[in-house]
């Protein structure tokens, strides 16, 4: 597959250095046809560049703070676009579903060290950058763009021949070079940005936590809730730290026999009766046996009504959205099984 190089748009908005024409108005030779002229210019022009980018690595070109090689997400979005006003930023999209994709993105891995800081390589996981993918208005993978000055400009998509991404390359840093684009990556990784502090009634609460006071903790996260009533990290937090405040009343040392006490006594209870199965519930929880926990609530709710079934719909939907970011497919079936029992 040839590349696409087409660096018009860019040189459209860009005035040609003197002497050098630009890519739209190639100057055409006696006795020579216009292709036959413009395909000679552009590599006279591009060896002539290639050679005056050459001398100024090796002079030593202005250091630019950034790796060679990163992954490009849409926090560092603006870093990376500030990156591309000094040196070329090459942008390689992929996804674990392609199989070219990896190939693609060790070949470019390969020329970023190689080239040792004259363009950058910024690699997008589709899968999970679909903010960056969309923006650069990709639709198939593997492809790969580039940034100049902030202008995204197409190379190919698909996986070309090693050949065909060098001379793609070539003709990349000869176009950069002609534009004063001259600067050298020093390789060094870019700092991470600061984690957003945390609201007072957080941190208040996860040092409750972290201290065992529960009580304490309960009242900071229900005020962060207040705060903001549609926080459902918030929202978790008050929920376990309620769980915890159960879990005292329900096994004050914490021990296994303490626990098994409370399974035997569900046990020995039929599903009608609502408060030992939440209990019992509590404690299968706590001891990461979700499915068990799940189970035994729905079952409760299939053979109660009225307010007894409320709660344990209640305690369910709690135990949600405790458990659904470390197991998503496991709460995902008690959803549904709880559905069906409703209705």
């Amino acid at each position: 597959m040839a590349p696409i190089v087409d660096l018009s748009q860019f040189a459209q908005k860009k005035s040609s250095p003197a002497g050098v024409p630009s890519s739209g108005s190639p100057r055409t030779g006696a006795g020579q046809s216009a292709g036959q002229s413009s395909a000679t210019g552009s590599a006279r022009a591009a060896k002539q560049t290639s050679d005056q980018a050459a001398d100024q690595v090796s002079a030593g070109g202005a250091q630019v703070h950034g790796p060679w090689v990163l992954e490009l997400t849409k926090d560092n979005l603006q870093a990376v676009l500030t990156t591309s006003m000094q040196v070329p930023v090459v942008a390689v999209f992929h996804s674990q579903h392609s199989p070219n994709s990896a190939t693609l993105v060790q070949n470019f891995e390969r020329l970023a060290h190689e080239e040792r800081g004259r363009f950058q390589l910024a690699t997008v996981d589709t899968d999970s950058q679909s903010e960056v993918t969309a923006a650069f208005g990709v639709n198939a993978v593997p492809t790969a763009a580039v940034l100049m000055q902030g202008q995204p400009i197409p190379l190919f998509q698909g996986l070309p021949e090693e050949a065909v991404i060098a001379e793609a390359m070539d003709k990349l840093l000869a176009t950069a070079a002609h534009y004063g684009m001259n600067g050298l990556l020093d390789g060094e990784q870019l700092a991470e940005p600061a984690p957003p502090e945390l609201p007072q009634t957080y941190q208040e609460g996860l040092d409750a936590l972290a201290a065992q006071d529960f009580e304490r903790a309960r009242v900071a996260f229900a005020q962060a809730l207040k705060d903001n009533p549609g926080d459902d990290i918030a929202q978790r937090y008050l929920y376990q730290s309620e769980l915890y405040q159960r879990l005292e009343q329900l096994n004050p040392e914490n021990s296994p026999s303490g626990a098994q006490k409370v399974l035997a006594a569900a046990a020995q209870t039929p599903l009608s009766q609502l408060q030992p199965h939440l209990d019992a519930a509590d404690i299968e929880f706590a001891f990461g046996q979700y499915e068990s926990a799940f189970r035994r609530l729905i079952a409760v709710v299939a053979a109660t009504e009225g307010d007894d079934r409320d709660g344990a719909r209640t305690r369910l939907l709690e135990f949600f959205a405790m458990a659904e970011e470390r197991n998503p497919d496991e709460v995902k079936r008690a959803r549904k099984a709880l559905t069906n029992v409703l209705f």
